[in-house]
C-alpha cells in the first residue's frame, strides 16, 4: 500500500449514504448546486470511500467536486 497526500483544493462536497447504485443522486444534487450558484467545476472529481463494507445501505462516500 502506498499513502499519498492529495493537493489542497477548493471544492463543494457531500456525503452519500447508501448503495453505489444510487450515488448518481448525490452527483445530481452537486451539479444542481453548481448551476444555481454559477460555479465551474474542474476535474478530476474525488470520491472518498469512508465505509464500503457491511450493508450497502450503510455505505458512506464523500464526493468532492473541485472548483475553478
Amino acid at each position: 500500500m502506498k499513502i499519498v497526500t492529495l493537493p489542497k483544493i477548493k471544492c463543494i462536497s457531500t456525503v452519500h449514504k447508501g448503495s453505489y447504485k444510487t450515488i448518481e443522486e448525490a452527483f445530481d444534487r452537486l451539479k444542481h448546486y453548481l448551476k444555481k450558484n454559477h460555479l465551474k467545476l474542474r476535474f478530476p472529481v474525488r470520491e472518498i470511500y469512508i465505509n464500503s463494507s457491511g450493508r450497502e445501505e450503510d455505505y458512506l462516500t464523500e464526493i468532492q467536486i473541485p472548483l475553478e
